[in-house]
């Protein structure tokens, strides 16, 4: 993999998803926008009906200061609204900052880290860029409205409009509002996730950084100009470069310079396995896999780190190591497109060495793989990673058939009967049946096509040349089909 498409899956996601995920939350902007358009149009509603008159008059309104009066309202109104704008745009960005910050770190292999003091990331916010910041472009905006809707008001009473048609003027004049304000705080959200992201790399040494475009905008002729050039640290433009833009940075790093990586069966701690993990196989572990037993875990990635190397292409597909109640470990895609997996360790086997016992008697009985050890627990599960790899990889038309595939061990069947027919040629397999052939792997291997395939990976990785010849027939065909 190219570092700038490995810094693109470790970082740029990151950016990217903590944005749609900030962006999810702009729909509470929208029910400010309509809450403040209802407060107004309340108003004027309210002044109609004390004039009783559905078409009231200038000259009517100036008396009793009911028109500065009403006017007043509706600038604190909209002063209001500018003021939750403000906050909620704030408290995103802020949050989002954290996220992408701590995550820049961590990929550049620093698990130790001193967090951005508020006072810095609030310095960062009041930062003018391109001749402004976001609480003056906010308040600029919000004055404009109000300036705009007073006009309408002033306008309309002027020209004897009804108060319903004022209304509808005001509302379709709020949506513009709405619509400015979105635009801004999307504009100012990427700009400052981007700023986070260019601090992280600051502080974690990077002298270059890469302007990376998302996928969908390298055909913009600004964005797609720029997209992969590099710059200095001191030299790097400015982003966003356009309205709704969500170009970002890439350190510009050889992967074999990054910190912490040693290899895994030397680490001495859940930290430096964290690192080595992310850094040799692209696979992250959750806060809870640091609750089990090291010594356990790390000999089961030290293992799996083999068939890592047999299949690399399970670097980046294997997400995440995590944990759940499923068996003694598990594998699963992480959504229904099969774009990742990830494998979980029951704490009820991890937590307390308890793996190791149950994992001897279950060898020994022949439920699994003779003369295997509790360690390729983990290679087993990366056999159904690679089943999950190969339905990917098929593209079907839809994730329904992705499902189906899965639940129904389409591709499994399909490796392990080809697999059953070729073992048969063999003078180990001559004269057994399909059933003799799974036993010989493990009694396990029986159960479905799925479990007797990972079963050959436990074998073969296992017992390597002594592997049960269904084992090493298995094997053969996932090789093939993975070139």
């Amino acid at each position: 993999m190219k570092n700038s498409e490995y810094w693109e899956e470790r970082i740029a996601n990151n950016i990217w998803t903590t944005y749609n995920n900030l962006e999810e939350r702009n729909r509470a902007l929208l029910e400010m926008y309509q809450e403040a358009s209802l407060s107004i149009s309340d108003e004027l509603y309210r002044v109609g009906e004390k004039l009783k008159s559905s078409r009231p008059m200038l000259s009517d309104m100036h008396k009793f200061n009911r028109l500065s009066g009403l006017q007043r309202n509706m600038e604190n109104i909209i002063k209001e609204l500018g003021e939750n704008v403000e906050g909620f745009g704030k408290k995103g960005m802020f949050e989002g900052f954290k996220d992408v910050y701590s995550n820049v770190r961590m990929e550049l292999g620093e698990l130790e880290f001193d967090i951005v003091p508020k006072k810095v990331m609030k310095e960062m916010l009041d930062r003018p860029w391109l001749g402004s910041n976001f609480s003056t472009r906010l308040w600029k905006n919000t004055q404009v409205l109000a300036n705009n809707l007073n006009d309408i008001l002033t306008n309309g009473l002027t020209q004897g409009k009804t108060v319903t048609e004022m209304v509808i003027e005001l509302n379709n004049r709020m949506n513009e509002g709405f619509n400015v304000s979105h635009r801004l705080i999307r504009t100012e959200t990427m700009h400052y996730l981007n700023e986070s992201a260019f601090k992280g790399y600051v502080d974690g040494g990077c002298e270059e950084v890469q302007v990376w475009a998302a996928l969908d905008e390298r055909v913009c002729p600004k964005c797609g100009k720029l997209h992969s050039k590099k710059y200095r640290v001191d030299k790097r433009p400015i982003l966003p470069f356009h309205a709704h833009c969500r170009c970002t940075y890439l350190p510009v790093i050889d992967l074999d310079d990054k910190k912490g990586d040693n290899n895994i069966k030397d680490t001495k701690d859940f930290n430096e396995l964290e690192v080595s993990l992310k850094n040799r196989l692209q696979v992250k572990i959750s806060n809870d896999v640091k609750k089990l037993d090291f010594n356990v875990v790390k000999d089961t990635c030290v293992s799996m780190e083999k068939a890592f190397n047999e299949f690399p292409q399970l670097k980046g597909f294997v997400d995440e190591l995590y944990t759940s109640k499923s068996g003694m470990m598990s594998c699963a895609p992480t959504d229904r497109s099969f774009s990742l997996t990830k494998i979980s360790f029951n704490p009820t086997y991890y937590k307390d060495n308890k793996i190791k016992e149950v994992y001897l008697r279950d060898a020994a009985s022949g439920f699994h793989p003779k003369e295997t050890t509790y360690e390729i627990s983990g290679v087993h599960e990366l056999g159904h990673a690679v089943e999950a790899y190969l339905i990917k990889s098929k593209r079907l038309k839809s994730d329904i058939e992705n499902i189906m595939c899965w639940n129904d061990c389409t591709i499994a069947k399909h490796i392990v009967s080809e697999a059953c027919k070729k073992a048969k040629k063999t003078e180990e397999g001559k004269g057994l049946k399909n059933a003799e052939l799974k036993n010989n792997i493990s009694g396990y291997a029986l159960n479905d096509a799925s479990e007797c395939m990972a079963e050959a990976f436990a074998d073969y990785f296992g017992n390597k040349d002594k592997a049960s010849i269904l084992s090493k027939e298995i094997m053969k065909i996932v090789k093939e089909m993975m070139k």
